[in-house]
Formats: structure tokens, C-alpha cells, sequence
């Protein structure tokens, strides 16, 4: 296995740690003035014991953001990525990967941008809470020259500021009765179901902040299906303005014949009056 460096990248290893076996490779490095530990592994089939090991290796680097990619070889979330979840048990490796995460506090990449979708794939990149932040996307790709699939990460640097994503409560709000309801009768079903005021509030936002986001939204939503179709209609307007060919046609023999028309009574008035005149 292998850990591959872009030669752009301002990037220094510090020390290199590999497996006898070529199992796992672990590169503590700086790229671009930030500590990582880069840490690719292969575990085909073997025992629980061997994802304990990274324990002792990484405990020390934990103040280093961890990037731990590679083929685990096992299912990290068997409810949500296998169809008959009810019928399968927890492996010892299994449990042990997540002895490992919550050791060393990394996250799975792919089911922190993707909650609630399936994943077909032994291969993960775990980060540390940390990183979280900076995280931009996480795919993974169709499978192509071999039985596993490229999963990939993008991630800001510390470099590069990070989008504020802070959550202000849009004081307008409270002039919607309806939102006011909401979270009037939202707080009375849950006070008392915990001790401490904090921890009621701490958990409501959660749950206040996708519904109130709705509440907040939805008249901008409101106000552009209005705007649009107001535009459809001043579009379709010159169209009902506008006269047919054929009618167009028409109208032109008509005018025609009346100037003709018009251009002979003009000739005999004319005679008419000179007649009139010198007779």
C-alpha cells in the first residue's frame, strides 16, 4: 500500500511508520503549516486486535489531524448499509473499529455527509472532530478497474477561512403566528422531560432550527413562484397582442380595396366640380 503526495503541495514528513506485512503505512507530516498524521491501511480478514494496535500507535499524535483511509474490510454501520441488518451480529472487529473511534474521536467522512443514505463500501477516510468544519464533500466513486470503490474527501485548509455556520433565530419570526405556536407548544411538551434548563434548550435548538428555517423560508419561496408567474404572464402577453398572419393578409386586401375605393369617389368629385365650375 501506499500514501501518495502531490508535488505542489508544501508537504514534509516528519517520520514514517509501516507494517512488516504491508498492512498499514502511517506518515506523520506538515502540509502547509498544519500537523497530519496520514494513516492508509488493508485488513483483509484478519482479527479484532489488529485495529487495536492503532490505538497505542496514534495516541501519542492526537493533537495532529488524523486522515485514516483505507479497506476495513467490514461494515462500520450494519442497520443502515445491509439489507437484512436485523439478522446480522457485531462482529469483534467491528466492535473493535469502534473502540478505535471513539479513542481516538474520528468520525466516519461519508455517513457524516450523507445521515441517512446507504453506503455499499468496505473502504472509509475517518477525521477527527476538527476537521468536520473544513469538510466539503465526501464521494464515493463508481467502481471501475478493481472490486473497490475510490472514496474521496474535500476539505479546506487552515489556510483558508472557514464559512461561519452559525445559526441566528430571524427575530421576524415573531411576528408569525404560527411559528410562534409552534415553538410555544414545543417547549411545553418537553419541559420536565430533563433536569436541567440548559440541556432542554440545547436539545430544542436542535430541533427548532430545520423547522424554524422552514418557517423562514417558505414565504421567500411563496414570493418567488408569484414572481415567476407574473413573468410567465408578461411574457405570454405580446403573444396575445400579436395578429396572425392570415389575419394580417386580410386586413390588408380590405384597406386596399378601400383606398381604391376612396381614390375613384376623389377622380368623379373632382370631374364633378369642374364641370360644375366651367359649364
Amino acid at each position: 500500500i501506499y500514501i501518495l503526495i502531490h508535488r505542489s503541495l508544501s508537504f514534509i514528513a516528519d517520520q514514517v511508520l509501516q507494517d512488516l506485512s504491508e498492512r498499514y503505512i502511517i506518515v506523520f507530516s506538515t502540509c502547509d503549516r498544519e500537523a497530519i498524521t496520514l494513516v492508509n491501511t488493508y485488513s483483509p480478514n484478519i482479527r479484532s486486535y489488529y485495529f487495536s494496535r492503532f490505538i497505542s500507535l496514534l495516541s501519542p499524535f492526537l493533537h495532529t489531524t488524523i486522515i485514516f483511509g483505507g479497506d476495513f474490510n467490514l461494515v462500520l454501520d450494519p442497520k443502515l448499509d445491509r439489507s437484512h441488518s436485523a439478522t446480522v451480529r457485531i462482529s469483534r472487529s467491528q466492535l473493535a473499529v469502534h473502540e478505535l473511534l471513539t479513542d481516538l474521536s474520528l468520525f466516519d467522512t461519508w455517513r457524516i455527509m450523507h445521515t441517512y443514505k446507504t453506503s455499499l463500501t468496505i473502504d472509509y477516510i475517518l477525521v477527527p472532530q476538527s476537521l468536520l468544519s473544513r469538510l466539503v464533500s465526501t464521494t464515493i466513486h463508481p467502481i471501475v478497474l478493481s472490486d473497490h470503490a475510490l472514496v474521496s474527501i474535500t476539505y479546506l485548509p487552515l489556510s483558508c477561512p472557514t464559512k461561519n455556520t452559525g445559526w441566528k433565530f430571524n427575530n421576524f419570526l415573531l411576528n408569525n403566528k404560527e411559528c410562534c405556536s409552534f415553538i410555544s407548544d414545543l417547549i411545553k411538551e418537553n419541559k420536565g422531560s430533563v433536569s436541567s434548563v440548559a440541556l432542554l434548550w440545547g436539545s430544542l435548538k436542535c430541533v427548532l432550527r430545520g423547522n424554524v428555517i422552514s418557517f423562514n423560508t417558505a414565504p421567500k419561496l411563496t414570493k418567488w413562484k408569484q414572481f415567476l408567474d407574473l413573468m410567465s404572464k408578461i411574457k405570454d402577453k405580446p403573444q396575445d397582442l400579436k395578429i396572425p398572419s392570415s389575419l394580417n393578409n386580410t386586413l390588408i386586401l380590405v384597406i386596399h380595396k378601400k383606398v381604391l375605393t376612396l381614390k375613384r369617389l376623389l377622380t368623379v368629385s373632382v370631374v364633378i366640380i369642374y364641370i360644375l365650375l366651367y359649364n
